[in-house]
């Protein structure tokens, strides 16, 4: 499932909420299927206010198979929820719960954002091993825009 196509068989070319939300059935966190513990979790998730109220939206892990952590960045937030095996945990940070953010680029492809937060805790995002190629320069987007928003907050 590397290269998702809407009911009309048109590609798609952006991973936001909505489109996960249309698109996880073939979905795998260590190499087992989720598909029933996102249907079962996914309206509580999506009644959460940050899932409809986000400015990026960034999925660690998607197409990997092994891991998956959707990422809410707000204006004022970071929210994650980790899908285990067998259940979700949503986290939530203020941006002044964050040490530093350091902007890492390794060659022209790829990007690293490492969030370090005051309680020693670190999010790193790397758009190069967070997905597979079809995915990663849309995920390099994301960690741009990511980068962006919080310079401004």
């Amino acid at each position: 499932m590397s290269k998702l196509v809407d009911g009309k068989g048109v590609l798609i070319v952006d991973m936001d909420f909505k489109t996960f939300c249309n698109h996880y059935r073939d979905l795998k966190v260590n190499q087992k299927p989720i598909e029933n513990l996102i249907e079962d979790t996914l309206p509580i998730i999506s009644d959460l206010s940050f899932s409809n109220d986000h400015e990026v939206f960034y999925p660690e892990g998607i197409f990997t198979d092994e891991k998956l952590n959707l990422l809410f960045f707000t204006n004022s937030h970071i929210n994650r929820v980790t899908i285990l095996d067998d259940s979700l945990e949503v986290q939530t940070w203020a941006y002044n719960e964050v040490r530093s953010v350091k902007l890492i680029v390794p060659d022209r492809f790829y990007l690293r954002l490492e969030i370090t937060l005051k309680d020693g805790q670190q999010i790193s995002l790397d758009s190069e091993k967070d997905t597979n190629n079809t995915w990663s320069s849309k995920l390099k987007e994301k960690i741009k825009t990511i980068y962006e928003l919080y310079m401004k907050s």
